[in-house]
């Protein structure tokens, strides 16, 4: 276990600076580099160890120096900027179908985080070099960011009932 210094643990230091240091400690006790870092963020509780494994070896089969988690966005996307709205994922004026849209976006989702050490050590971020992704479902991606997104977790370790929902 590494125990991180309390400079390292404001709400400004970031996390690759946390990263860094355990990484440094734990070279330190071992005297070697691990081959990846395995950052796990600890607000998606709903990630599974099955896909921990597969991202493991879709990161070495791809020979990527970084991976991270993401999840496909389907439909109809928006930009706001103040009043401003911007169709980001097709022309609204030349509507097609959804599952006619072209291209896959994906949204980083945060649950994880797979590197090669000189990734963070060189570029000082998580991601660089030969980039992947790892695709997952939303579920498996909720992430706890707020007491909204709380509530939507303890509904579904409940095994809450569509009655129940608690988002209205």
């Amino acid at each position: 276990m590494v125990h991180r210094p309390a400079d390292l643990a404001t709400d400004e230091a970031t996390s690759e600076v946390a990263l860094l240091h355990a990484l440094e400690e734990t070279v330190r006790g071992d005297g070697r580099d691990p081959d990846y870092v395995l950052f796990l963020q600890v607000t998606s509780p709903f990630r599974r160890s099955a896909q921990l494994a597969a991202a493991i070896e879709q990161v070495q089969d791809e020979k990527a120096d970084s991976l991270f988690s993401a999840s496909p966005q389907v439909g109809f996307l928006w930009r706001a900027r103040g009043r401003e709205l911007e169709s980001v994922t097709y022309d609204y004026r030349a509507r097609r179908r959804r599952q006619d849209l072209e291209g896959e976006l994906l949204e980083e989702n945060g649950s994880f985080y797979i590197f090669k050490p000189w990734v963070l050590r060189n570029l000082e971020n998580r991601l660089g070099g030969r980039i992947a992704c790892y695709r997952m479902g939303f579920l498996e991606a909720l992430q706890i960011d707020d007491a909204g997104d709380l509530e939507m977790a303890e509904w579904i370790l409940s095994g809450g009932e569509r009655g129940d929902w608690p988002c209205g």
